[in-house]
């Protein structure tokens, strides 16, 4: 497996790296779809592993994320030191959902970094959603998105369950593609609970990465670690120490994928034989940055040799997001 170290120094042409949150959207594979009821007691969920966010005062949110036919189902439990499930919403994008009990969702399909779907299930399950446009900062309220959704009550707080189909975030739910992930639980409006803390709830940039069927990096063949993003002439090369910890030679596929929200997606792929217990010094790129705010790099490892096909030693994604600029001193 793949382990991930990230420098949290800047580079010298002021970029900085930040390793990000990175999530398993489960293939339900054979098994029917989850039945949406707020329950969360379908098989299908017992075979995914439940992510945990930590809040002060016992407060928490647990949830889950499964891929079925074309689309993405979420599983969420609330939980409060005294649970109090109030709903002032009427009806769907009734603004009185923006101040209910609430689990909201900021998702990304690509990730593009440019166009996203905000969307706030209230405990009384009234569904309020925007199209977020420009990496976040401009949206489109009542844009009605496909959401199926149902809530009930637990024995500490409460539950949500949510289908969205892929198509409203521009996938297929096909096996390797990437989606920018944020969920939070919501008390009165305010936010309590985040898998990602972000200034701005509705920034695109710096979400989690899931990816539908892929595997996580973990500690095991091969260590990267990230160095600096180096900027020439408009284009910038993201370079990382490929450290193989087996005690035999190894032959790695590196492919990565590079995202800005002014350019299309770039990529690539490095193959590399390296020794035991000896570092490669990759360079992924360079790929075009434009006028931009962050960079993501998306990387996935591979062992492979003549012998056996490739194995996945799991994906990581790393965020560049330039320093801001010291103010130039008055004349």
């Amino acid at each position: 497996m793949a382990c991930v170290l990230a420098s949290a120094a800047a580079a010298d042409d002021g970029w900085t790296l930040r390793q990000l949150r990175c999530l398993e959207v489960k293939a339900a594979g054979d098994l029917p779809a989850p039945i949406i009821d707020g329950t969360i007691t379908d098989l299908e969920w017992a075979r995914v592993d439940p992510t945990a966010a930590e809040g002060e005062f016992g407060t928490g949110l647990e949830f889950r994320l499964l891929s079925k036919d074309d689309a993405l189902y979420v599983a969420a439990e609330v939980r409060a030191e005294k649970p109090d499930i109030r709903t002032d919403a009427r009806s769907r994008d009734d603004e009185a959902a923006l101040e209910d009990d609430g689990v909201e969702l900021v998702l990304d399909g690509g990730p593009s970094l440019t166009r996203g779907l905000r969307v706030i299930v209230t405990s009384g399950n009234k569904v309020w959603d925007e199209q977020l446009l420009d990496g976040g900062p401009t949206s489109v309220p009542g844009y009605d998105a496909k959401v199926t959704s149902a809530t009930a009550p637990t024995t500490s707080g409460w539950a949500a369950e949510l289908r969205i189909p892929w198509s409203e975030l521009g996938l297929a739910g096909v096996k390797g593609e990437m989606l920018g992930f944020n969920i939070a639980s919501r008390v009165r409006g305010e936010r309590q609970v985040a898998l990602v803390d972000a200034e701005k709830p509705t920034d695109l940039c710096g979400l989690a990465v899931a990816g539908v069927d892929e595997r996580l990096a973990r500690n095991g063949e091969l260590r990267l670690a990230f160095k600096e993003l180096s900027c020439d002439g408009g284009k910038g090369t993201l370079y990382v120490d490929a450290h193989n910890s087996l005690n035999e030679t190894e032959q790695f596929l590196v492919r990565y994928s590079a995202v800005t929200p002014k350019a299309d997606p770039q990529g690539g792929q490095l193959r590399m034989l390296i020794e035991d217990h000896e570092t490669a010094h990759l360079g992924l790129g360079p790929v075009p940055l434009g006028d931009t705010g962050c960079v993501l790099f998306t990387i996935s490892p591979y062992t492979t040799n003549n012998t056996r096909a490739p194995r996945s030693l799991g994906f990581t994604a790393v965020l560049a997001v330039p320093e801001p600029r010291p103010a130039e001193p008055r004349a």
